[in-house]
């Protein structure tokens, strides 16, 4: 068990640069709590990167009218756009680029560029494009970078199967290529809101850039498979990068003075109250008695605890909990309160987090927590709930098809940013994980 005892939280690492019961989430959450609490008649109902921040802070919208309008659709969202994300096959995505577009995503990657495209034989013209990814896994057009696609940016209103946009992730720091496989679908099964990955082959003009994963954009679809009201604000708390008039590398956490520097993804702009208010509620209640009482009031704690212990079980390294990264917070309209959502796990499964340690994580909610008797034993009790579930659902078979049904085509990637063996090494890394985190996460809880 972590210690409660510690060293407090400093506002200042936040700012510092780096050296409802009928949802999915509802359902898999009660079936978690149960587990936790030891009844033996709970039954288990679990199912199945976005990276990149827009750089100007979204201004409160007077008029409140939705940043993103909502159709009404008949498509079922557990559905929509599930065949974009399969686990034993790969999407054929071809995108065609104009030169202007090329010249255009050469000098201002980060800006949108119409483009055609075709997914598995069906074309879709007049689509916008732009790369992702930053320190680490930015690669230019030439190279093999990660892509996003808009498909109702240039015609408003368009969805494909249901879905707004799609992200392509180049793997670039993963050379396994199943890491997002294999935490999206933990995730998932721990009841957190996830997005459902699969596996592509891209052509860009027709030159082969090699073996992708298709990733689920965090958007109001997902928000509606999800919650039993998907209507609530989403925000992105992923880094700012060369932003004016802040450090080059600017964290983001639940502090007064960064909250207005989270991008508003989805819902009504409320000129960033809701976060402000978990902000103030932290603030005066981290390292304090009844910690747990205060925050609930703003925070699902419950999720929270689950959250918290899915990405340690997932070794995810630059998510909120270790590094403020990587995550998206939802404000449950039913409720008022805020959700967790974690994205982009490339460096997720890593056995040395970086400098980062669970017994003082960088995430401000998440040092007060483990720094707090009753929250601490909420984070252990969810690890183990979560242990013992996924030791019912032989992820390492799951595993293994992943790994039989895109092994060929990733070895002969001609951009694979590592050699065979490192794949060959980097999947068997997966495979020990898979087999030891549960006797490790044992260990460092205590849990028998």
């Amino acid at each position: 068990m972590i210690e409660t005892a510690g060293e407090d939280w400093d506002t200042s690492a936040a700012s510092s640069t780096w050296s409802s019961t009928t949802s999915p989430t509802v359902r898999a959450l009660l079936a978690l709590s149960c587990l936790l609490a030891g009844a033996a008649a709970c039954t288990n109902s679990g199912s199945g990167s976005l990276g990149d921040v827009e750089p100007t802070p979204a201004e409160p919208d007077p008029t409140g009218e939705p940043v993103v309008s909502e159709e009404t659709l008949d498509l079922d969202p557990a559905d929509d756009g599930a065949a974009f994300f399969p686990g034993d096959r790969f999407v054929q995505i071809h995108i065609e680029l104009p030169s202007s577009s090329w010249d255009a995503l050469t000098e201002s990657p980060y800006d949108w560029a119409p483009a055609d495209v075709v997914l598995d034989g069906r074309r879709i013209e007049d689509v916008a494009v732009r790369l992702r990814g930053r320190i680490g896994s930015f690669r230019t057009v030439g190279e093999k970078p990660k892509w996003k696609i808009d498909f109702n940016r240039y015609v408003p209103g368009r969805r494909v199967d249901g879905l707004e946009a799609l992200s392509l992730d180049n793997n670039v720091v993963d050379c396994s290529g199943l890491k997002q496989k294999l935490g999206f679908e933990v995730l998932s099964l721990a009841g957190i809101p996830a997005s459902r990955a699969g596996f592509g082959e891209v052509y860009v003009n027709d030159a082969y850039y090699g073996v992708y994963n298709t990733i689920e954009p965090e958007d109001d679809r997902l928000l509606r498979r999800f919650f039993e009201d998907g209507t609530g604000t989403l925000y992105d708390g992923a880094y700012l990068w060369h932003e004016p008039g802040l450090p080059e590398v600017q964290l983001l956490d639940f502090v007064p003075h960064l909250v207005d520097l989270y991008q508003l993804e989805e819902g009504v702009d409320v000129g960033h109250e809701d976060l402000a208010r978990v902000a103030d509620v932290l603030a005066a209640a981290a390292y304090e008695p009844g910690f747990v009482d205060a925050m609930s009031e703003v925070f699902d704690m419950e999720a929270f605890y689950i959250y918290f212990a899915a990405e340690q079980w997932i070794g995810q390294n630059d998510g909120y909990v270790l590094n403020t990264n990587n995550n998206r917070v939802y404000f449950d309209p039913i409720d008022g309160r805020a959700r967790f959502i974690s994205y982009d796990l490339d460096y997720a499964f890593m056995p040395w987090p970086w400098e980062f340690s669970y017994d003082n994580p960088r995430g401000f909610l998440a040092h007060a927590c483990v720094h707090d008797a009753e929250c601490s034993e909420g984070i252990a009790q969810a690890m183990e709930g979560l242990l013992n579930l996924l030791e019912e659902q032989e992820l390492d078979q799951r595993f293994e098809a992943w790994d039989d049904a895109t092994w060929n085509e990733a070895a002969a990637d001609p951009k694979l940013p590592c050699g065979g063996g490192d794949l060959w090494n980097a999947r068997g890394s997966l495979r020990n994980w898979i087999q030891n985190r549960g006797p490790t996460m044992r260990n460092y809880w205590g849990i028998p």
